[in-house]
């Protein structure tokens, strides 16, 4: 209870970074009219990524991806090949606005964004803990996530792609100062929303965790055994209902499976100076 407390002002904290709008503001899958179909190819020329950026803000736009999954596809793809990818790893300006573009199409594309505003709408309030990884699932993702397994899978998906460019993206962050830390809004261009980009990060890696946690009983059945433990429990495996939740925090902790203490460790560093650029602290468990 006292780590979510922590939490709780953490979030709070991050409310007054990135704005309550941020959080609460948009709806990606409100009722709309079926809308014209999206070219892709326009965000592949020079000023691309400042047409996506505004466009992104736009919830016509937003239901145009939704509905065109191909063409979001063929955007997220050309942001990952064209920006992502460098064995120099994600550094530049440039790199950074596509890793975070990369993600927002991720996340409000599937129920992913509902999610995360979910989390902050529960912790903000003071009336979420949750004490198992079917409790988690169950207690905060958004209905809507359940209504199939492909939409559950698509979330998911979504989730753990964005976690691994969010880490990338911290890993590449630079200590400017040269005082031996990150400093909230160090390493990153200047109006950079590195509340937004902190609290979808936190989110995004924490599933990605208990994703992880999955792997070591179930491997490539992850996203069944975890939409069987949200929507009917006692069809899950008995080593699926057994797992702990794990501890994003800590890869040695008992708590953690294998799979999770690899993927904390691979993942973790960058995940935590992306929040110390936040200026806001990992929980260690939502």
């Amino acid at each position: 209870m006292a780590r979510m407390k922590v939490f709780a002002l953490m979030v709070l904290s991050l409310l007054a970074l990135a704005g309550c709008s941020a959080f609460f503001g948009f709806n990606a899958f409100s009722t709309l009219d079926t809308p014209p179909a999206l070219d892709a190819s326009k965000y592949e020329v020079a000023g691309g990524l400042v047409a996506l950026q505004t466009d992104l803000s736009s919830a016509t736009v937003i239901a145009q991806l939704i509905a065109d999954p191909t063409a979001t596809a063929a955007i997220e793809k050309y942001l990952h090949d064209t920006y992502l990818t460098s064995a120099g790893g994600i550094t530049t300006p440039d790199q950074q606005q596509a890793a975070t573009l990369y993600c927002t199409l991720q996340l409000q594309t599937t129920q992913a964004a509902a999610l995360v505003n979910n989390v902050v709408s529960a912790l903000v309030g003071g009336t979420q803990t949750t004490s198992g990884i079917q409790d988690l699932l169950k207690s905060l993702l958004p209905p809507a996530a359940f209504a199939s397994q492909q939409v559950f899978s698509d979330m998911v998906d979504a989730l753990n792609a964005s976690s691994a460019v969010y880490a990338g993206m911290g890993a590449g962050i630079v200590d400017v100062n040269g005082n031996g830390k990150i400093d909230p809004g160090e390493g990153v261009a200047p109006g950079t929303n590195v509340g937004e980009i902190g609290q979808n990060a936190i989110v995004a890696y924490t599933l990605a965790v208990v994703w992880s946690q999955m792997t070591s009983v179930a491997p490539g059945q992850e996203d069944t055994q975890l939409f069987l433990l949200a929507t009917d429990p006692t069809s899950a495996s008995g080593a699926a209902q057994a797992l702990a939740m794990p501890d994003p925090q800590n890869a040695a902790s008992s708590n953690n499976s294998a799979s999770a203490a690899t993927y904390i460790t691979t993942n973790l560093a960058g995940i935590q100076k992306l929040l110390d650029c936040a200026g806001l602290t990992l929980p260690a468990s939502l």
